[in-house]
Protein backbone atom coordinates (compact mmCIF):
# COMPACT_ATOMS: atom_id res chain seq x y z
CA UNK A 1 0.00 0.00 0.00
CA UNK A 2 1.28 3.50 -0.87
CA UNK A 3 1.36 6.65 0.92
CA UNK A 4 -1.16 7.75 -1.69
CA UNK A 5 -3.65 5.13 -1.04
CA UNK A 6 -3.56 5.61 2.49
CA UNK A 7 -4.22 9.32 2.14
CA UNK A 8 -7.14 8.57 0.10
CA UNK A 9 -8.26 6.62 2.90
CA UNK A 10 -7.85 8.71 5.18
CA UNK A 11 -9.51 11.53 3.43
CA UNK A 12 -12.91 8.84 3.01
CA UNK A 13 -13.02 7.36 6.84
CA UNK A 14 -12.19 10.72 7.99
CA UNK A 15 -15.16 12.59 6.06
CA UNK A 16 -17.78 9.75 6.38
CA UNK A 17 -16.85 9.42 10.37
CA UNK A 18 -17.83 13.34 10.71
CA UNK A 19 -20.92 13.22 8.40
CA UNK A 20 -22.33 10.47 10.26
CA UNK A 21 -21.65 12.13 13.95
CA UNK A 22 -22.79 15.34 12.22
CA UNK A 23 -26.10 14.33 10.74
CA UNK A 24 -26.95 13.38 14.08
CA UNK A 25 -27.62 16.84 15.19
CA UNK A 26 -29.32 20.18 13.66
CA UNK A 27 -26.77 22.24 15.27
CA UNK A 28 -23.85 21.04 13.09
CA UNK A 29 -24.95 21.09 9.15
CA UNK A 30 -22.30 22.64 8.47
CA UNK A 31 -19.97 19.63 9.17
CA UNK A 32 -22.00 17.81 7.34
CA UNK A 33 -22.24 19.83 4.03
CA UNK A 34 -18.24 20.22 3.93
CA UNK A 35 -17.75 16.56 4.74
CA UNK A 36 -20.27 15.50 2.41
CA UNK A 37 -18.77 17.27 -0.41
CA UNK A 38 -15.21 16.53 0.21
CA UNK A 39 -16.27 12.95 0.48
CA UNK A 40 -18.34 13.09 -2.72
CA UNK A 41 -15.75 15.15 -4.78
CA UNK A 42 -13.19 12.62 -3.61
CA UNK A 43 -15.05 9.52 -4.68
CA UNK A 44 -15.75 10.95 -8.41
CA UNK A 45 -12.20 11.99 -8.55
CA UNK A 46 -11.02 8.51 -7.79
CA UNK A 47 -12.53 7.08 -10.56
CA UNK A 48 -11.43 9.22 -12.99
CA UNK A 49 -8.11 10.36 -12.12
CA UNK A 50 -6.83 8.83 -9.15
CA UNK A 51 -3.96 11.12 -8.74
CA UNK A 52 -5.58 14.30 -8.98
CA UNK A 53 -8.60 12.95 -6.29
CA UNK A 54 -5.82 12.50 -3.94
CA UNK A 55 -4.44 16.03 -4.19
CA UNK A 56 -7.49 18.10 -4.46
CA UNK A 57 -9.10 15.65 -1.29
CA UNK A 58 -6.21 15.18 0.68
CA UNK A 59 -5.71 19.45 0.51
CA UNK A 60 -9.58 20.12 1.13
CA UNK A 61 -9.50 17.68 4.00
CA UNK A 62 -6.68 19.40 5.70
CA UNK A 63 -7.43 22.55 4.72
CA UNK A 64 -11.20 22.23 5.93
CA UNK A 65 -11.39 19.73 8.18
CA UNK A 66 -8.15 18.74 9.89
CA UNK A 67 -6.91 22.06 10.47
CA UNK A 68 -10.39 23.66 11.72
CA UNK A 69 -10.50 20.69 14.03
CA UNK A 70 -7.07 20.49 15.51
CA UNK A 71 -7.51 24.12 16.05
CA UNK A 72 -10.43 24.28 17.86
CA UNK A 73 -9.23 21.82 20.67
CA UNK A 74 -6.55 24.15 20.75
CA UNK A 75 -9.28 26.81 21.52
CA UNK A 76 -10.71 24.48 23.60
CA UNK A 77 -7.49 23.98 25.85
CA UNK A 78 -6.83 27.70 25.87
CA UNK A 79 -10.34 28.58 27.51
CA UNK A 80 -9.84 25.86 30.19
CA UNK A 81 -6.44 27.52 30.75
CA UNK A 82 -8.39 30.91 31.20
CA UNK A 83 -6.14 32.61 28.54
CA UNK A 84 -9.13 34.10 27.06
CA UNK A 85 -7.53 36.54 24.72
CA UNK A 86 -5.09 33.97 22.55
CA UNK A 87 -7.92 31.70 22.68
CA UNK A 88 -10.04 34.91 20.65
CA UNK A 89 -7.24 35.26 18.57
CA UNK A 90 -7.31 32.07 16.82
CA UNK A 91 -10.82 31.91 17.16
CA UNK A 92 -11.14 34.72 14.55
CA UNK A 93 -8.69 33.00 12.26
CA UNK A 94 -9.97 29.88 12.22
CA UNK A 95 -13.38 31.14 11.44
CA UNK A 96 -12.98 31.75 8.13
CA UNK A 97 -12.10 28.19 7.50
CA UNK A 98 -15.45 26.95 8.69
CA UNK A 99 -17.95 30.05 8.93
CA UNK A 100 -20.55 28.03 10.18
CA UNK A 101 -22.09 26.50 13.34
CA UNK A 102 -21.61 29.32 15.33
CA UNK A 103 -17.75 29.83 14.67
CA UNK A 104 -18.35 33.28 13.24
CA UNK A 105 -19.79 34.88 16.40
CA UNK A 106 -17.90 32.58 18.93
CA UNK A 107 -14.97 34.85 18.69
CA UNK A 108 -17.65 37.29 20.44
CA UNK A 109 -18.06 35.05 23.70
CA UNK A 110 -14.80 34.87 24.39
CA UNK A 111 -14.37 38.43 24.13
CA UNK A 112 -17.23 38.81 26.87
CA UNK A 113 -15.05 36.19 28.76
CA UNK A 114 -11.68 38.63 28.29
CA UNK A 115 -13.43 41.60 29.49
CA UNK A 116 -14.83 39.47 32.47
CA UNK A 117 -11.63 38.55 33.37
CA UNK A 118 -9.82 41.89 32.88
CA UNK A 119 -12.97 43.74 35.08
CA UNK A 120 -14.73 45.21 32.59
CA UNK A 121 -18.09 43.53 33.02
CA UNK A 122 -20.58 46.28 31.99
CA UNK A 123 -18.45 45.84 28.58
CA UNK A 124 -18.62 41.61 28.82
CA UNK A 125 -22.46 41.95 29.79
CA UNK A 126 -22.87 44.09 26.87
CA UNK A 127 -20.97 42.41 24.07
CA UNK A 128 -23.49 39.14 25.60
CA UNK A 129 -27.10 40.84 25.98
CA UNK A 130 -26.62 41.53 21.97
CA UNK A 131 -27.41 38.08 21.39
CA UNK A 132 -29.69 37.44 24.52
CA UNK A 133 -33.02 37.72 22.42
CA UNK A 134 -31.61 34.84 19.58
CA UNK A 135 -33.46 31.51 19.34
CA UNK A 136 -30.23 30.23 18.32
CA UNK A 137 -27.56 27.93 19.85
CA UNK A 138 -25.30 30.89 19.45
CA UNK A 139 -27.98 33.06 21.57
CA UNK A 140 -28.61 30.27 24.28
CA UNK A 141 -25.02 29.62 25.10
CA UNK A 142 -24.46 33.27 25.05
CA UNK A 143 -27.23 33.73 27.82
CA UNK A 144 -25.52 31.06 29.91
CA UNK A 145 -22.61 32.93 29.53
CA UNK A 146 -23.94 36.10 30.67
CA UNK A 147 -25.71 34.63 34.05
CA UNK A 148 -22.13 32.54 34.82
CA UNK A 149 -20.25 35.59 34.54
CA UNK A 150 -22.75 37.65 37.15
CA UNK A 151 -23.03 34.31 39.65
CA UNK A 152 -26.59 34.43 38.85
CA UNK A 153 -27.13 30.79 39.60
CA UNK A 154 -30.46 30.56 40.97
CA UNK A 155 -31.74 32.83 37.79
CA UNK A 156 -29.58 30.88 35.26
CA UNK A 157 -31.45 27.52 36.83
CA UNK A 158 -34.41 29.24 36.80
CA UNK A 159 -34.28 29.87 32.60
CA UNK A 160 -33.38 26.59 32.02
CA UNK A 161 -36.12 24.61 33.47
CA UNK A 162 -38.73 27.39 31.92
CA UNK A 163 -37.24 28.16 28.64
CA UNK A 164 -35.02 24.90 27.44
CA UNK A 165 -36.76 21.66 26.91
CA UNK A 166 -35.13 18.93 28.00
CA UNK A 167 -35.03 17.58 24.17
CA UNK A 168 -33.55 21.04 23.39
CA UNK A 169 -31.16 20.32 26.35
CA UNK A 170 -29.91 17.11 25.24
CA UNK A 171 -29.00 18.65 21.83
CA UNK A 172 -26.99 21.47 23.07
CA UNK A 173 -25.46 19.58 25.68
CA UNK A 174 -22.51 22.54 25.63
CA UNK A 175 -25.23 24.03 28.38
CA UNK A 176 -24.83 21.33 30.90
CA UNK A 177 -22.18 21.83 32.62
CA UNK A 178 -23.72 25.58 33.25
CA UNK A 179 -26.85 24.23 34.44
CA UNK A 180 -25.51 21.49 36.45
CA UNK A 181 -23.00 23.94 38.54
CA UNK A 182 -26.05 26.47 38.74
CA UNK A 183 -27.63 23.55 40.86
CA UNK A 184 -24.65 23.16 43.03
CA UNK A 185 -24.41 27.00 43.54
CA UNK A 186 -28.08 26.97 44.75
CA UNK A 187 -27.86 23.98 47.15
CA UNK A 188 -29.42 21.36 44.94
CA UNK A 189 -27.08 18.46 45.52
CA UNK A 190 -30.18 15.75 45.73
CA UNK A 191 -31.25 17.66 42.18
CA UNK A 192 -27.34 17.80 40.60
CA UNK A 193 -26.57 14.13 41.77
CA UNK A 194 -29.62 12.88 39.73
CA UNK A 195 -29.27 15.40 36.87
CA UNK A 196 -25.40 14.47 36.55
CA UNK A 197 -26.47 10.43 36.57
CA UNK A 198 -29.08 11.26 33.59
CA UNK A 199 -26.83 13.43 31.70
CA UNK A 200 -23.61 11.98 31.81
CA UNK A 201 -24.63 8.99 29.37
CA UNK A 202 -25.25 11.63 27.04
CA UNK A 203 -21.77 13.57 26.88
CA UNK A 204 -19.80 9.92 26.87
CA UNK A 205 -22.44 8.81 23.91
CA UNK A 206 -20.85 11.81 22.50
CA UNK A 207 -17.35 11.34 23.33
CA UNK A 208 -17.03 14.29 25.17
CA UNK A 209 -14.94 13.56 28.13
CA UNK A 210 -13.57 16.48 29.46
CA UNK A 211 -17.10 17.46 29.84
CA UNK A 212 -18.14 13.88 31.29
CA UNK A 213 -15.65 14.57 34.01
CA UNK A 214 -16.46 18.09 34.90
CA UNK A 215 -19.91 17.27 35.63
CA UNK A 216 -18.34 14.36 37.69
CA UNK A 217 -15.91 16.67 39.66
CA UNK A 218 -18.87 19.54 40.11
CA UNK A 219 -21.15 16.68 41.96
CA UNK A 220 -18.42 15.52 43.85
CA UNK A 221 -17.20 19.08 44.68
CA UNK A 222 -20.30 20.22 45.91
CA UNK A 223 -20.46 17.00 47.78
CA UNK A 224 -17.83 17.36 49.77
CA UNK A 225 -14.93 14.52 48.25
CA UNK A 226 -12.14 16.62 47.01
CA UNK A 227 -9.77 13.60 46.64
CA UNK A 228 -11.99 12.66 44.14
CA UNK A 229 -11.81 15.67 42.59
CA UNK A 230 -8.08 16.02 43.20
CA UNK A 231 -7.46 12.37 40.96
CA UNK A 232 -9.77 14.04 38.12
CA UNK A 233 -7.84 16.97 37.78
CA UNK A 234 -4.51 14.65 38.09
CA UNK A 235 -6.20 12.73 35.05
CA UNK A 236 -8.75 14.09 32.42
CA UNK A 237 -8.73 17.51 33.51
CA UNK A 238 -5.37 18.33 34.14
CA UNK A 239 -5.52 20.98 31.40
CA UNK A 240 -7.40 23.29 33.56
CA UNK A 241 -5.73 26.09 35.08
CA UNK A 242 -3.86 26.00 38.35
CA UNK A 243 -6.04 28.42 39.82
CA UNK A 244 -9.33 26.94 38.50
CA UNK A 245 -8.02 23.63 40.17
CA UNK A 246 -7.61 25.03 43.66
CA UNK A 247 -10.62 26.61 43.61
CA UNK A 248 -12.51 23.56 42.85
CA UNK A 249 -10.41 21.60 45.53
CA UNK A 250 -10.99 24.20 48.05
CA UNK A 251 -14.74 24.30 47.51
CA UNK A 252 -14.73 20.38 47.70
CA UNK A 253 -13.46 20.50 51.21
CA UNK A 254 -15.33 23.70 52.69
CA UNK A 255 -18.21 20.91 51.34
CA UNK A 256 -16.23 18.22 53.69
CA UNK A 257 -15.51 20.42 56.42
CA UNK A 258 -17.80 23.71 56.28
CA UNK A 259 -15.96 24.12 60.50
CA UNK A 260 -12.75 24.07 58.94
CA UNK A 261 -12.11 27.87 58.69
CA UNK A 262 -8.82 27.59 57.09
CA UNK A 263 -10.34 26.27 53.75
CA UNK A 264 -12.02 29.42 53.15
CA UNK A 265 -8.92 31.47 54.16
CA UNK A 266 -6.92 30.18 51.71
CA UNK A 267 -10.15 30.44 48.94
CA UNK A 268 -9.88 34.06 49.93
CA UNK A 269 -6.18 34.73 49.51
CA UNK A 270 -7.02 32.85 45.89
CA UNK A 271 -9.06 35.95 44.99
CA UNK A 272 -7.05 38.20 42.46
CA UNK A 273 -7.44 41.80 40.50
CA UNK A 274 -5.98 39.90 37.52
CA UNK A 275 -9.42 37.66 37.48
CA UNK A 276 -12.36 39.01 38.18
CA UNK A 277 -14.53 36.49 36.89
CA UNK A 278 -12.94 33.67 39.13
CA UNK A 279 -13.39 36.78 41.97
CA UNK A 280 -16.86 36.98 41.60
CA UNK A 281 -16.38 32.81 42.13
CA UNK A 282 -14.82 33.10 45.04
CA UNK A 283 -17.27 35.93 46.79
CA UNK A 284 -20.32 34.04 45.62
CA UNK A 285 -18.51 30.85 47.39
CA UNK A 286 -17.88 32.87 50.68
CA UNK A 287 -21.21 34.55 50.95
CA UNK A 288 -23.11 30.73 50.82
CA UNK A 289 -22.83 29.98 53.89
CA UNK A 290 -24.78 26.80 54.69
CA UNK A 291 -25.49 25.94 51.10
CA UNK A 292 -22.55 23.31 50.84
CA UNK A 293 -23.49 19.89 51.68
CA UNK A 294 -26.14 21.73 54.30
CA UNK A 295 -28.53 18.85 54.06
CA UNK A 296 -27.20 14.69 54.23
CA UNK A 297 -28.04 13.17 50.47
CA UNK A 298 -30.81 11.09 50.08
CA UNK A 299 -30.23 7.31 49.59
CA UNK A 300 -30.14 7.52 45.59
CA UNK A 301 -27.91 10.42 45.70
CA UNK A 302 -25.39 8.77 47.82
CA UNK A 303 -25.61 5.65 45.64
CA UNK A 304 -24.81 8.12 42.41
CA UNK A 305 -21.92 10.06 44.37
CA UNK A 306 -20.73 6.53 45.40
CA UNK A 307 -20.89 5.64 41.97
CA UNK A 308 -19.09 8.40 40.60
CA UNK A 309 -16.33 8.08 42.88
CA UNK A 310 -15.74 4.46 41.68
CA UNK A 311 -15.70 5.62 37.96
CA UNK A 312 -13.49 8.84 38.92
CA UNK A 313 -10.22 5.98 39.17
CA UNK A 314 -11.24 4.58 35.49
CA UNK A 315 -9.92 7.18 33.49
CA UNK A 316 -6.74 5.49 34.15
CA UNK A 317 -7.69 1.69 33.50
CA UNK A 318 -10.70 2.01 30.48
CA UNK A 319 -11.14 5.68 29.39
CA UNK A 320 -7.94 5.66 28.33
CA UNK A 321 -8.59 2.60 25.65
CA UNK A 322 -7.58 3.29 22.15
CA UNK A 323 -6.30 6.69 22.79
CA UNK A 324 -2.44 7.79 23.61
CA UNK A 325 -1.66 7.78 27.51
CA UNK A 326 1.23 10.29 27.71
CA UNK A 327 2.94 8.63 30.39
CA UNK A 328 6.34 6.14 30.19
CA UNK A 329 5.32 3.11 28.56
CA UNK A 330 8.91 2.32 27.65
CA UNK A 331 7.99 -1.38 26.01
CA UNK A 332 6.16 0.26 23.48
CA UNK A 333 8.51 3.11 22.17
CA UNK A 334 11.60 0.33 22.22
CA UNK A 335 9.42 -1.90 19.86
CA UNK A 336 8.56 1.31 17.57
CA UNK A 337 12.29 2.16 17.77
CA UNK A 338 13.03 -1.22 16.63
CA UNK A 339 11.12 -1.80 13.65
CA UNK A 340 12.13 1.93 12.93
CA UNK A 341 15.88 0.26 12.81
CA UNK A 342 14.73 -2.78 10.65
CA UNK A 343 13.55 -0.30 7.93
CA UNK A 344 16.63 1.85 7.84
CA UNK A 345 18.03 -1.26 7.37
CA UNK A 346 15.82 -2.68 4.74
CA UNK A 347 16.09 1.00 2.74
CA UNK A 348 20.39 0.74 3.23
CA UNK A 349 19.98 -2.94 2.30
CA UNK A 350 18.44 -2.40 -1.55
CA UNK A 351 14.72 -1.07 -0.51
CA UNK A 352 11.38 -1.70 1.82
CA UNK A 353 9.81 -3.32 -1.24
CA UNK A 354 12.71 -5.70 -2.51
CA UNK A 355 11.38 -8.85 -1.71
CA UNK A 356 14.87 -10.31 -2.10
CA UNK A 357 15.82 -8.02 0.38
CA UNK A 358 12.86 -8.83 3.05
CA UNK A 359 13.87 -12.28 1.96
CA UNK A 360 17.15 -11.89 3.52
CA UNK A 361 15.85 -10.28 6.36
CA UNK A 362 13.35 -12.79 7.24
CA UNK A 363 10.49 -13.13 5.65
CA UNK A 364 7.99 -15.37 6.94
CA UNK A 365 7.82 -17.88 3.85
CA UNK A 366 5.84 -21.01 4.77
CA UNK A 367 8.45 -23.56 3.21
CA UNK A 368 11.14 -21.96 5.05
CA UNK A 369 9.36 -22.43 8.16
CA UNK A 370 8.83 -25.79 7.31
CA UNK A 371 12.40 -26.79 6.85
CA UNK A 372 13.16 -24.82 10.59
CA UNK A 373 14.08 -21.44 10.18
CA UNK A 374 12.43 -20.34 13.26
CA UNK A 375 13.80 -17.43 13.33
CA UNK A 376 12.00 -15.44 10.38
CA UNK A 377 8.74 -15.98 13.13
CA UNK A 378 10.67 -13.42 14.80
CA UNK A 379 12.04 -11.08 12.53
CA UNK A 380 9.08 -11.05 9.98
CA UNK A 381 7.37 -8.74 12.70
CA UNK A 382 9.63 -5.99 12.51
CA UNK A 383 9.58 -5.76 8.66
CA UNK A 384 7.40 -3.56 6.40
CA UNK A 385 6.80 -3.40 2.70
CA UNK A 386 6.96 0.41 2.40
CA UNK A 387 6.59 3.61 4.16
CA UNK A 388 2.72 3.76 4.39
CA UNK A 389 2.89 -0.15 6.13
CA UNK A 390 5.63 1.07 8.49
CA UNK A 391 3.26 3.97 9.19
CA UNK A 392 0.58 2.53 10.09
CA UNK A 393 1.17 0.06 11.92
CA UNK A 394 3.63 2.32 14.42
CA UNK A 395 0.76 5.01 14.37
CA UNK A 396 -1.65 1.92 15.72
CA UNK A 397 1.23 0.79 18.10
CA UNK A 398 1.58 4.44 19.03
CA UNK A 399 -2.16 4.42 20.15
CA UNK A 400 -3.08 1.06 21.95
CA UNK A 401 0.32 0.20 23.24
CA UNK A 402 0.70 2.31 26.39
CA UNK A 403 -3.22 1.30 27.22
CA UNK A 404 -2.32 -2.64 27.27
CA UNK A 405 1.27 -1.88 28.46
CA UNK A 406 -0.09 0.26 31.50
CA UNK A 407 -3.13 -2.22 32.41
CA UNK A 408 -1.05 -5.46 32.44
CA UNK A 409 2.67 -4.16 32.71
CA UNK A 410 6.09 -4.97 30.79
CA UNK A 411 6.29 -8.66 30.97
CA UNK A 412 2.81 -9.40 30.17
CA UNK A 413 2.51 -6.82 27.26
CA UNK A 414 5.40 -8.26 25.65
CA UNK A 415 4.08 -11.80 25.88
CA UNK A 416 0.90 -10.86 24.67
CA UNK A 417 2.60 -9.12 21.34
CA UNK A 418 5.49 -11.42 20.38
CA UNK A 419 2.70 -14.37 21.15
CA UNK A 420 0.28 -12.68 19.06
CA UNK A 421 2.67 -11.83 16.13
CA UNK A 422 4.40 -15.35 16.08
CA UNK A 423 1.46 -17.54 16.71
CA UNK A 424 0.12 -15.87 13.69
CA UNK A 425 2.76 -16.30 11.67
CA UNK A 426 3.42 -19.52 12.15
CA UNK A 427 -0.39 -20.58 11.98
CA UNK A 428 -0.76 -18.78 8.59
CA UNK A 429 2.45 -21.24 7.40
CA UNK A 430 0.98 -24.08 8.13
CA UNK A 431 -2.70 -23.42 7.12
CA UNK A 432 -0.68 -21.82 4.03
CA UNK A 433 1.09 -25.31 3.68
CA UNK A 434 -2.06 -27.53 4.23
CA UNK A 435 -4.37 -25.54 1.39
CA UNK A 436 -0.90 -25.53 -0.92
CA UNK A 437 -1.53 -21.62 -1.34
CA UNK A 438 2.18 -20.75 -3.09
CA UNK A 439 0.81 -16.94 -4.04
CA UNK A 440 1.52 -16.00 -0.60
CA UNK A 441 5.28 -15.71 -0.90
CA UNK A 442 6.36 -13.39 1.96
CA UNK A 443 4.61 -12.12 5.17
CA UNK A 444 5.87 -9.24 7.02
CA UNK A 445 4.94 -6.51 9.32
CA UNK A 446 3.82 -5.73 13.05
CA UNK A 447 -0.18 -5.53 12.04
CA UNK A 448 -0.71 -9.26 13.64
CA UNK A 449 0.95 -8.01 17.00
CA UNK A 450 -0.64 -4.78 17.01
CA UNK A 451 -4.15 -7.14 16.51
CA UNK A 452 -3.35 -8.69 19.31
CA UNK A 453 -3.26 -5.82 21.56
CA UNK A 454 -6.66 -5.02 20.00
CA UNK A 455 -7.47 -7.96 21.60
CA UNK A 456 -6.34 -7.94 24.55
CA UNK A 457 -7.97 -4.72 24.77
CA UNK A 458 -11.21 -6.18 23.81
CA UNK A 459 -10.73 -8.59 26.75
CA UNK A 460 -9.69 -5.93 29.74
CA UNK A 461 -12.71 -3.89 28.61
CA UNK A 462 -14.71 -6.85 28.56
CA UNK A 463 -14.05 -7.95 32.11
CA UNK A 464 -14.48 -4.03 33.18
CA UNK A 465 -18.39 -4.29 31.29
CA UNK A 466 -19.42 -7.64 32.33
CA UNK A 467 -17.74 -7.57 36.26
CA UNK A 468 -17.21 -4.32 36.85
CA UNK A 469 -20.56 -2.57 35.44
CA UNK A 470 -18.46 0.00 33.83
CA UNK A 471 -20.25 2.19 31.30
CA UNK A 472 -17.05 3.92 30.22
CA UNK A 473 -15.74 0.29 29.02
CA UNK A 474 -19.14 -0.63 27.38
CA UNK A 475 -18.38 2.84 25.41
CA UNK A 476 -14.89 1.76 24.17
CA UNK A 477 -16.11 -1.94 23.02
CA UNK A 478 -18.69 -0.39 20.72
CA UNK A 479 -15.45 1.69 19.12
CA UNK A 480 -13.16 -1.11 19.55
CA UNK A 481 -16.42 -3.08 17.72
CA UNK A 482 -16.01 -0.11 14.83
CA UNK A 483 -12.10 -0.46 14.53
CA UNK A 484 -12.44 -4.13 13.85
CA UNK A 485 -15.28 -3.99 11.31
CA UNK A 486 -13.27 -1.14 9.29
CA UNK A 487 -9.87 -3.25 9.60
CA UNK A 488 -12.12 -6.54 8.27
CA UNK A 489 -13.04 -3.73 5.23
CA UNK A 490 -9.55 -2.73 4.56
CA UNK A 491 -8.23 -6.06 4.51
CA UNK A 492 -10.55 -7.20 1.64
CA UNK A 493 -10.27 -3.88 0.15
CA UNK A 494 -6.32 -4.04 -0.30
CA UNK A 495 -5.62 -8.05 -1.58
CA UNK A 496 -1.93 -7.44 -0.29
CA UNK A 497 -3.25 -7.29 3.41
CA UNK A 498 -3.37 -10.53 4.92
CA UNK A 499 -7.18 -10.99 6.45
CA UNK A 500 -5.85 -14.49 8.32
CA UNK A 501 -2.92 -12.92 9.84
CA UNK A 502 -4.62 -10.57 11.54
CA UNK A 503 -7.61 -12.35 12.81
CA UNK A 504 -5.25 -14.57 13.78
CA UNK A 505 -3.44 -12.17 15.89
CA UNK A 506 -6.57 -10.66 17.60
CA UNK A 507 -8.05 -14.21 18.34
CA UNK A 508 -4.95 -14.85 20.16
CA UNK A 509 -4.16 -11.58 21.71
CA UNK A 510 -8.17 -11.62 22.96
CA UNK A 511 -6.92 -14.94 24.67
CA UNK A 512 -3.96 -14.36 26.31
CA UNK A 513 -5.51 -11.08 27.49
CA UNK A 514 -8.29 -13.46 28.97
CA UNK A 515 -5.37 -15.45 30.92
CA UNK A 516 -3.72 -12.87 31.70
CA UNK A 517 -6.25 -10.92 33.96
CA UNK A 518 -8.12 -13.58 35.32
CA UNK A 519 -6.67 -13.37 39.06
Amino acid sequence: MSLDILLLWTVCLSCFSILIRAIRSPYYRGWSVVSSCILALTIALAFLAPKVAIAIGGSLWGMLILLPLLGSARVNKLVFQQRYRTARRLAMQLRWLHPADGWLEHPQLLLALEMGQQGAMNDAIAILDKYRSEQTPFGRQATTLLYSIGAYWEELRTWVECHIPDSLLRQETHLLPHYLRALGEVGELDVLAVQAERYLPLLEQNRNAIAANWVRMLTLAFCGYPQQVAQLFDSSLKSYSPKIKEFWLLTAHIAAQPQELSYREKLAALSTSEDALLSNSIAWRLAQENRLNSLPLADRSRAIVSNFCREVKEPISYARALTFIPKAAYATYTLIAINCVFFLLEIKLGGSENEEVLYQLGAVVPTEIQSGQWWRLVNANFLHFGAAHLITNMIGLYLLGPFVELRLQFFRYLLIYFLSGIGSMYAFAQIALRVNSPEQLLLVGASASIMGLIGSTTAILLKGWLFEKSRIAAQRLRLVALIIIVQIIFDYAMPQVSFLAHALGYTIGFIAGVLLIIK
